[in-house]
């Protein structure tokens, strides 16, 4: 039973709390070119633990279709999974130079410069990498 209890305590301080973005807890939309995401993790520091990983995920579901984007980092990788709905074309941008992205095939690389990494994408479901 004791066991049971420190596995229990273990597992509930590596869930995160208090995620919010632009200081609200759930919002409806964001009007910010470049939104502040926080949470608290309740064990960060404690016993070694620190966060490594990070994985946001959001949608919006326009006229067109669902608009669907999911990144995540962990390992020096960076990795962006974006849907884009029919009719519909988008810009992708990632914190890359163009020799350490993966882009999807028949994605034409656009620029590269500062940093980041740019192509212009039409409807469809696709996966970037890139190496930070």
């Amino acid at each position: 039973m004791a066991v049971a209890s420190v596995l229990s305590a273990a597992l509930a301080a590596e869930i995160p709390r208090g995620l919010t973005c632009e200081y609200r807890d759930n919002p409806v939309g964001i009007d910010v070119a470049r939104p502040r995401l926080s949470w608290l993790l309740p064990g960060h520091g404690a016993n070694g633990v620190r966060q490594t990983a990070y994985r946001v995920r959001a949608s919006h579901r326009c006229p067109y279709g669902l608009i669907r984007s999911e990144w995540k980092r962990e390992e020096g990788m960076f990795s962006l999974e974006v849907e884009i709905p029919p009719n519909t074309e988008a810009t992708v941008c990632l914190p890359s130079g163009a020799a350490d992205v993966h882009a999807p095939n028949g994605v034409e690389p656009g620029e590269s410069r500062k940093g980041r990494w740019t192509c212009r994408i039409g409807s469809g479901i696709y996966v970037f990498t890139a190496k930070l």
